[in-house]
């Protein structure tokens, strides 16, 4: 007994070929000379053998199910490879070992999901074959009684082997499910020092595929409630199997993994599989585990690429839903530290951190980024007036109003008091954001209804910067920025929008100093 970490013991485990299998059955020079004579008789339909042996399998539902997805070829060769290892078997000569070959075909029959009950059972095939083909040869009694019992230590010895085969891939899986389980722990360990959910995220993946035998790429990415288009935030590993950017259609498994939220496993080698998958030849099964904040819009997966057939049916799905799960919880956590929580829009912080990578993400694909200082001009005289618990209902609001009138990719904060920010992304052509500002316009200009019944239009002042437009990027000092860049009134009788967009070029390239403020009625 040897002891383990915490006073634990477990037993040793010696492997069968650690002890001379042939000695351990009785097989001697005489059993091998007898059916080495007989060799070539006996082998003479082992293509019919194996054929019967897989037909015997597939005949079963549960064993069926599980072959029937290895696909036509791949059972061909299957099939001839148990042949070749039964011809084999018959030929073995004194000294000589059949450990790998028949081992790894052990292995190749766990991979595929089939049980070792339902391998013992098929076994039985062997017997009633080797009884046929003795029947067959017409030696006398004592001959034919030497040649059956030598034969039943063959058939012992080759399933003794094959068990051992599987029994290895099953522990190999079980070494692998606990290296990948103490990637993810060591990860978290280190939560207190990660400065965004996205620095977890990224030592994850790292850790995984580092710790894994089998997992050639493991990345991340975040996007909207069913997104069209995605781009990892992160990989580790071999990056040739990470796309640059998605472009998702409704059947693609990733868009259904994110609109079902639930793990999705599939082989990337068949000819349905989408094109992103089939970037790696050596990747043999892709695992799909989403996460998405409830009640928002924010949604996100992992993905994880391994060279291995039904690498997660024998690794286990656990550990890698917990990986989505303790993604979530991270989300989960950043969105109540960086909401507001009187409107429940995003904070000063959340803003600055979408601000960043939305301009990134706008200079990758040569797209504009519309960037606004919404304030509220006349709001204290509200509060002075009707009390705080009025004004706070007003901005409750006037919140709900802002993120109706965004598109789904935008983003709306509460900076302060009467300070809102607008984050409008992917914009292509300047009228697009002069559409949703006309939307905002349209908004702000109906009266909000205070709870003792009484109307009120607020008046509100617009500063609009569109990045790369700008001499610099938007994210230096912001709100010092923007708001000397270019200002619409909005007064309580409603002024347009319209045009505000398109001269926003011209103001900009007119703008002579950071103080500048270009006025709009």
């Amino acid at each position: 007994m040897r002891a383990r970490a915490g006073g634990q013991t477990h037993k040793e485990v010696y492997p069968v070929t650690s002890i001379d299998l042939a000695r351990f059955l009785g097989i001697g020079e005489k059993d091998v000379s007898c059916v080495l004579n007989h060799a070539e008789a006996l082998a003479a339909d082992a293509d019919a053998l194996s054929a019967g042996f897989y037909g015997y399998l597939q005949d079963y539902p549960e064993t069926g199910r599980l072959l029937g997805d290895f696909g036509i070829e791949r059972m061909r060769d299957l099939s001839h490879l148990l042949a070749e290892n039964f011809r084999r078997m018959l030929r073995l000569k004194p000294g000589e070992s059949r450990q790998d070959i028949q081992s790894a075909l052990g292995s190749v029959h766990y991979r595929a999901g089939v049980m070792t009950t339902w391998v013992v059972g098929a076994y039985r095939l062997y017997v009633d074959y080797l009884h046929d083909r003795l029947a067959q040869l017409g030696l006398d009694d004592d001959d034919r009684r030497r040649l059956d019992k030598a034969l039943i230590k063959y058939v012992f010895y080759d399933m003794i082997l094959q068990l051992e085969g599987y029994e290895q891939a099953r522990l190999s899986d079980l070494g692998e499910g606990d290296a990948v389980a103490r990637a993810v722990l060591e990860a978290t360990l280190t939560l207190d020092k990660a400065s965004a959910p996205e620095d977890v995220l990224t030592s994850i993946c790292d850790r995984v595929v580092s710790a894994s035998g089998h997992l050639r790429a493991a990345w991340f990415c975040l996007g909207g409630h069913e997104p069209s288009t995605l781009t990892p935030a992160y990989h580790a590993g071999d990056r040739v199997a990470v796309p640059d950017q998605l472009s998702l259609n409704q059947d693609d498994p990733i868009a259904c993994a994110l609109r079902e939220q639930r793990p999705l496993v599939f082989d990337p080698t068949v000819a349905t599989s989408p094109d992103w998958s089939r970037r790696h030849p050596e990747v043999r099964t892709i695992g799909i585990f989403p996460f998405g904040l409830r009640n928002t819009a924010l949604t996100g997966c992992f993905v994880v690429h391994a060279d291995m057939p039904r690498y997660f049916n024998n690794t286990g799905l656990t550990i890698f839903e917990a990986l989505a799960t303790l993604a979530q919880l991270l989300m989960e956590l950043r969105d109540q530290v960086q909401r507001d929580a009187l409107t429940g829009l995003a904070n000063r912080e959340a803003f600055s951190t979408h601000l960043s990578v939305a301009v990134e993400r706008a200079a990758r694909d040569g797209r504009l980024v519309c960037v606004g200082i919404l304030d509220l001009d006349d709001f204290k005289p509200i509060n002075d007036r009707y009390g705080h618990a009025a004004g706070d209902d007003l901005l409750r609001m006037l919140a709900e109003r802002l993120r109706q009138s965004l598109r789904g990719c935008d983003m709306v904060a509460r900076l302060s008091g009467d300070e809102f920010a607008l984050i409008l992304e992917s914009i292509v052509t300047l009228g697009e954001a002069e559409r949703v500002f006309e939307r905002i316009e349209k908004a702000l200009g109906q009266p909000f209804v205070l709870p003792d019944g009484t109307q009120h239009t607020l008046n509100a002042s617009l500063g609009v910067t569109i990045y790369p437009f700008d001499e610099s990027p938007p994210m230096d000092s912001f709100d010092m920025r923007i708001k000397p860049c270019t200002r619409l009134r909005m007064p309580r009788q409603g002024a347009r929008v319209s045009g505000v967009i398109g001269r926003l070029p011209r103001m900009l390239a007119r703008r002579r100093r950071p103080g500048h403020c270009r006025h709009i009625r």
